[in-house]
């Protein structure tokens, strides 16, 4: 399964960055396309589900992009219990209201206004 912190050293941005360093976009790139592809297993947090923090960074949406891009690549969508609860109380409620605030949510993904801890990243 692709959790990204456990994937990628993301712990090597943060000191490349004190020492004053960059890591090329095409470096980054390639580990993360290498890995998805080859683990074939997105493990996507989503929380809140209302305006998911995984759907506002750049390599997040990445990483769901490459992984709906290949055929055979599962993708899970989890949530804090509370947030599932919450989700899954809209779906008894009203079932098409809820889901059209779903599509809303993931519809609303920006990737040109999604944040990167290395501005370069973002181009």
């Amino acid at each position: 399964v692709w959790i990204c912190c456990l994937c990628v050293n993301q712990h090597r941005v943060v000191e490349m960055k004190k020492r004053k360093e960059d890591i090329p976009f095409e470096e980054f790139h390639k580990v993360f396309h290498g890995r998805v592809t080859g683990i074939r297993h997105v493990l996507a947090m989503m929380s809140p589900w209302t305006k998911p923090e995984y759907l506002t960074r750049v390599w997040c949406i990445f990483e769901l992009f490459t992984a709906s891009m290949m055929e055979d690549c599962k993708i899970t969508i989890e949530m804090p219990e509370r947030e599932r609860e919450d989700f899954l109380e809209g779906l008894d409620e009203d079932a098409l209201i809820h889901a059209d605030k779903l599509f809303s949510v993931l519809s609303s993904t920006d990737v040109e206004s999604a944040e990167a801890s290395v501005p370069s990243d973002r181009d």
